[in-house]
Order: structure tokens, then C-alpha cells, then sequence
């Protein structure tokens, strides 16, 4: 039912109280128009009084003018009475009653009578020149008149005072009784119908909201009815909600007890208050042994009051983040769970209880764990081609520069040649020059003296004792460079040999002092060598590589040396191995980085000054020679790189235990 607030014209107050104030509505107006006619009354009593106050005032002065019959005198005076507010008119009459004079506004003939007393004044003129104690004369009759409109406006003001005061009385009061009623009466029979309007009931369809108006008690019986229909309905879908309530808590149990999922309640004491089936089919535990298990396995690793503090701040409905849980079941399988916690909340009440649920993850972690290591084996096997390719773009940068090097020491060899055999031929052409001129020498005597004289002078001019004596020293300088620049050569072409791939015997110290020649322009600032080698046989090994180790090894001590050092080159020969030593007394490698001294592009050097191939691309080498590279270093004292060779290289299809080798040394 629709009905609203009552209106005020069919408040149950207005048509209690509106008789009474009806009663008094009529004393009111009764009242008001008795105080109304006794203002009128008074007023006219007002202006005949200000009417006969003028007398005094122009009385002699028209007794003066009448009795000489100065008629602009009358005039005059007449005049000067109508500016008085409550005169309109003034007339003059003889004794024989004609009219003498007049001025202002007179009554219409006729009507004259019909004025009041009150509206007009009339008083007598006396012959002004009567002696004293005789009787007067009279010589006119005065008359001041007035009119309605004089006296409504004196009244008007008063009367519409009187009328709004009515007015507002009576607003006020009709307001009180109607406050008061409301308040009373009405309010509580208002707020009444409310409450019972407001109760939690379905409306019924079949109501039709009343439209016409109704006081408050009408609304409240029909609200009274409506709810009593109401309640009966409420009450049949009470029971309909109620068995449909019923059949969805039997399949939320049936759905429970039949889910893989773990379900739990438990209490903020530890209590486990329910489990679902699923808990003894995943754990091997029974109901009565779920305490044990939590306790054991669950709140040692999620402790139960971190839980409940975690969940009393979290919003409701909100669980956990999903936790992995590793288990044991009662048979000792090891499992896997992702649990959750969340918060079994009645109403705006604080938590109660707590819900564990989980699920078994166990398929999905050992694939998982599978999966891990298979990405960690594929991350292993791309190190692995990553280093091969780096070994391979080193490899073919190294032999591209051989080949290069191959190629200017081949021309230079030629140029060289000639060099040197001319050089060869010119220091035999001094000497053979030489012996003609001390012959020469020796004939000087014999000659004039004026030409002894000549050549003695030519000898000082062009100082011929000291070209005789430097030029030989000038040709041994330059057949010792000349050796020197072939040496060079020679060595590079050794070291240069990129087209070697078959193994054959070489002597190890003749590719140290190869590679030496090669670097030592850039080592000879900064290193002191000492030379300990021992006696080697010749071993089984592709030179032009291990000269590529060498210079790595000669290299790397130059960049550990800050300032000057000493570099010592030891070789000796242990059973079937050599060893070649690398120690120098530069500043050292820290222990955690010597494991990855051969990893591709690791490097102590600062960014851009090294690859980090070096002693990958060595360690490498000397693996394909089936030997090894031993470190031993200490910070701040320096380093000792051991390269340990065989001396025969095995066959790779030789049979295990054999003694088969590559190749047998040039005898």
C-alpha cells in the first residue's frame, strides 16, 4: 500500500480540533467588528473636536469682516480654514438664512441633512462693536463642514491594523492546533503505520495501493490488514525457501564429501572441528588422527596464530594466497599441496573458525621438477655451442690472422734475402777497399809533397780515420739486424702455421723462444724473464697452437704485473708429461674466480680491455692435446699457470691399454 504522509486536510488532529476553532474563528470576527465601529466612533468624535477647535481661531476675524462686508477678507479666512485636513467646506448664512459666502466642497442640495452632528460645526457671528455686559447682536451663521472621505481615511489605517492582527492571530492559532495535533495524535499514529509498513515482508501482488485520502488511523488499520496478508505469505515462502534450503545443503554436503580437494575447519585453538572424506583418501589419516597432522605437518610450517593474525586483517571472502606444502602421507609417500587459508565468518562477528582447503600438486610439481631439469640441461647445452662458438670465431679470427702473417713474412722473406746476401758481398767489397787503401796509405811518402799535402787535407775534411775504423762496425750492426729481422720472420712462419692439423714431434723451448720474440717488444717494459728450463725431449703436439697458449699465458702475466715484475718460465719432464711453468708476481686471482678462469668471456679486466677467450680458447687447445692446465695463485703475491702435456700422442681408435702413438721423433 502506497499512501505517503498524511495530508494535512485529512489529519485526524485538524478534524478533532476544527469545531473548537471554528467557535473561536466566529468570536473573532464578532470581536473585530466591535473594536472596528468603536474606532469609527472615535474617530468621528476626533474631528468634530479638531472641527470646533478652529473657531476660536477665525471667529472674530469673520465677525470683523461680515460686519464691515469685506468679502475678500471672508474669502480669505474661508480659504485659510480649508487647509485644515478635517474641513472640506465652509459656508456663511445671513440672519434670513441667504448665503453670504462659501468656499470648498458643499453637500449637494438636499442632502445636507443627512450629515451627522459629528461631520459638521455650526456657530453664530455677533455684532463685534456690542458695549460690554449688553446683549449682542447676531449677523450670521457659520458652517464648517466634513465629509466620509475625511473619516475613512482617519479610520482606515486602524481598521486594516485591526484586520491583518485578526488575520495573524487566527494563522497563528489554526498553525499551534494543527502542530499540536499532529504532534499528539497524528505523529505516533504516523510513525506506528511506519514501523508496521516497514517490516521485512514481499508485498503481495494482488494489493492494489489505495489512492483515495485517509487520516491516519484508516491508514494504520489498513496497514494492519495489509501486514496480516502479508505475514501469510511470508510464511508459505518461509517454508518453500526452507525445503529448497534443504535440498541445497544435501548436494553441498554430497558435493564436499565427494571433492578431491582437502577441506577443514578448524579453531583458533587448533581444533579440528570438521574434515572432509578426501583428507583420509589423500593423507591416509583418519578423522580422529587430523589433529596429529596438522599439528605435525601443517602449523610447523604455517604457524596457526601467524594465520588467524594475517586473516583478521583481510577483507571477508578473501583467502590466503595459495602455499605449497610438502607431506607425508601416513604410509610415508612423500606429496605435494597447495593450500589456502580463509575466514568462516557469521555475520559482522569476528572470526570464528578458519577453512583449510587444499589440493594435491604432486603430478604437477614432479613434472615441474622434470621440466627444471630439462631446462637446466638445455641451458648447459647452449653455454656448451655458445662456447664452441666462441672457440670457433677465435679459432677462425687466429687463422685468418695467421694466414696474414703468413703471407707479409713470405714477402718480406725475399727483400730480405737480397738484404742479406748483399750485405754479405759489401762487407767483403770494404775489406778488399780497405787493403787498397792502406797501400795506398803506405805510397804517400813516395809522392810530392804538394799531393801529400792534398790528400792529408782531403783525409781531415771528410775524417777518414773514423770512417775507416765505424764502417766495419756499420756493417756488423746492420748483419746483425738483418739476422734479427730474419729471425722474426722465421718465427712467425712458425707461429703463423694455421694449415697444421696433424700432430708431430717439436721442440717445446724453440716455440717458447718463437712466441717470445713475437710479444716481447711489448713485455720487455714491465717483465724481468727468467729462463729455467730443463731438459725436453721433443713432443708429440701441433706448435703453431701451443704457440697461440703461449702467447695467452705471456700476455696475461704482462696484464697482471702493475709496474715491474718478473716473469719465470720453468719446464722440466715428469714421466711421460712436460710441464711448462708461468709464474709471475703480479697482483694474484681471487680464490672464488679461479674456477672460472675457463669459462668464454669471463675476465678480471676492466670492460673493454679483454674478451675473456684467452684462457678459454688455451684451455681448450691443450684438452685436444690430452693435457691439462693447472692454477695456483695467491692475491696480492701472483700466479703459477702449469701446462701439462704428454709426450706421445694415443691414436683415437687405439685399443684401451695400448701404447700406440701418432708419430715417432726424427732420429
Amino acid at each position: 500500500m502506497e499512501t505517503g504522509n498524511t495530508p494535512v486536510t485529512y489529519s485526524i488532529g485538524l478534524k478533532l480540533l476544527k469545531h473548537v476553532f471554528g467557535m473561536y474563528c466566529i468570536a473573532a470576527i464578532c470581536i473585530t467588528l466591535f473594536q472596528a465601529w468603536d474606532d469609527y466612533d472615535s474617530s468621528k468624535n476626533r474631528i468634530a473636536l479638531r472641527i470646533a477647535e478652529q473657531q476660536p481661531l477665525v471667529q472674530d476675524g469673520l465677525e470683523n469682516a461680515v460686519w464691515h462686508l469685506d468679502s475678500e477678507l471672508v474669502d480669505s479666512l474661508l480659504k485659510g480654514l480649508l487647509t485644515q485636513a478635517a474641513i472640506t467646506g465652509v459656508r456663511v448664512y445671513d440672519v434670513d438664512g441667504s448665503v453670504l459666502a462659501e468656499s470648498g466642497q458643499m453637500p449637494q442640495s438636499g442632502s445636507e441633512h443627512r450629515l451627522s452632528n459629528q461631520l459638521q460645526h455650526n456657530f453664530s457671528l455677533y455684532d463685534p462693536n456690542t458695549e460690554a455686559g449688553l446683549s449682542a447682536d447676531k449677523i450670521a451663521e457659520v458652517v464648517f463642514y466634513s465629509n466620509n472621505d475625511v473619516l475613512i481615511r482617519e479610520v482606515k489605517g486602524s481598521l486594516i491594523v485591526l484586520l491583518l492582527a485578526a488575520l495573524v492571530k487566527t494563522a497563528i492559532l489554526w498553525s499551534l492546533f494543527i502542530y499540536f495535533g499532529r504532534k499528539l495524535l497524528s505523529s505516533p499514529l504516523n510513525v506506528l503505520t511506519s514501523k508496521v509498513k516497514s517490516l521485512p515482508l514481499d508485498k503481495s501482488p494482488e494489493n492494489q495501493a489505495v489512492t483515495r485520502p485517509m487520516n491516519e488511523l484508516e491508514i494504520l488499520e489498513f496497514a494492519i490488514e495489509e501486514m496480516q496478508h502479508k505475514l501469510d505469505e511470508t510464511l508459505q515462502q518461509l517454508h518453500n525457501a526452507n525445503d529448497k534450503l534443504s535440498s541445497m545443503n544435501t548436494h553441498l554436503s554430497r558435493a564436499v564429501e565427494q571433492s578431491p580437494s582437502i577441506s577443514a575447519i578448524i579453531s583458533h585453538a587448533g581444533e579440528i572441528i570438521y574434515c572432509s572424506p578426501s583428507f583420509e583418501l589423500q593423507t591416509g589419516y583418519d578423522k580422529d588422527q587430523a589433529g596429529t597432522f596438522f599439528a605435525r605437518q601443517v602449523f610447523t610450517k604455517f604457524p596457526l596464530e601467524q594465520v588467524s593474525r594475517d586473516l583478521n586483517h583481510s577483507h571477508p571472502g578473501d583467502a590466503s594466497d595459495a602455499r605449497e606444502l610438502q607431506i607425508r602421507t601416513l604410509s610415508g609417500t612423500k606429496r605435494f599441496l597447495s593450500v589456502t587459508f580463509s575466514r568462516v565468518q557469521i555475520g559482522s562477528a569476528s572470526v570464528t573458525n578458519l577453512l583449510f582447503t587444499a589440493n594435491d600438486i604432486t603430478a604437477i610439481k614432479l613434472m615441474s621438477q622434470r621440466l627444471e631439469k630439462t631446462n637446466q640441461e638445455q641451458e648447459k647445452i647452449i653455454d656448451q655451442l655458445v662456447n664452441a662458438k666462441g672457440m670457433l670465431l677465435e679459432s677462425e679470427k687466429m687463422a685468418s690472422l695467421g694466414q696474414l702473417a703468413a703471407g707479409v713474412a713470405h714477402e718480406i722473406n725475399n727483400p730480405i734475402g737480397y738484404i742479406a746476401s748483399n750485405s754479405s758481398a759489401l762487407q767483403d767489397y770494404v775489406k778488399e777497399l780497405t787493403l787498397l787503401l792502406d797501400s795506398y796509405q803506405s805510397l804517400e811518402e813516395e809522392l810530392s809533397e804538394q799531393a801529400a799535402d792534398q790528400i792529408r787535407t782531403l783525409k781531415q775534411q771528410i775524417d777518414y780515420d773514423f770512417i775507416r775504423n765505424d764502417i766495419h762496425n756499420l756493417m756488423d750492426d746492420t748483419r746483425e739486424g738483418i739476422r734479427r729481422i730474419t729471425d722474426i720472420v722465421k718465427d712467425l712462419l712458425t707461429y703463423s702455421r694455421s694449415g697444421e692439423k696433424e700432430y708431430c714431434y717439436q721442440d717445446i723451448h724453440q716455440g717458447l723462444e718463437s712466441t717470445l720474440n713475437m710479444v716481447w717488444n711489448e713485455l720487455k717494459y714491465k717483465l724481468d724473464l727468467k729462463r729455467e728450463y730443463g731438459d725436453l725431449p721433443e713432443i708429440s703436439c701441433m706448435i703453431s697452437q701451443l704457440n697461440q697458449v703461449f702467447m695467452n699465458m705471456l700476455v696475461n702475466a704482462g696484464h697482471a704485473v702493475e709496474g715491474n715484475g718478473t716473469l719465470v718460465i720453468r719446464t722440466r719432464q715428469q714421466g711421460d708429461e712436460v710441464c711448462i711453468q708461468f709464474a709471475d708476481d703480479g697482483v694474484g686471482i681471487e680464490p672464488e674466480n679461479i674456477p672460472k678462469l675457463f669459462d668464454p668471456f669471463f675476465t678480471t679486466k676492466p670492460v673493454g680491455s679483454g674478451t675473456g677467450l684467452g684462457l678459454s680458447v688455451s684451455a681448450g687447445i691443450i684438452k685436444e692435446h690430452n693435457g691439462r692446465i693447472e692454477v695456483a695463485s695467491t692475491p696480492g703475491q701472483g700466479s703459477c699457470f702449469s701446462i701439462w702435456l704428454p709426450v706421445h700422442q694415443v691414436r683415437e681408435n687405439a685399443p684401451p691399454g695400448s701404447r700406440e702413438i701418432v708419430d715417432e721423433p726424427v732420429s
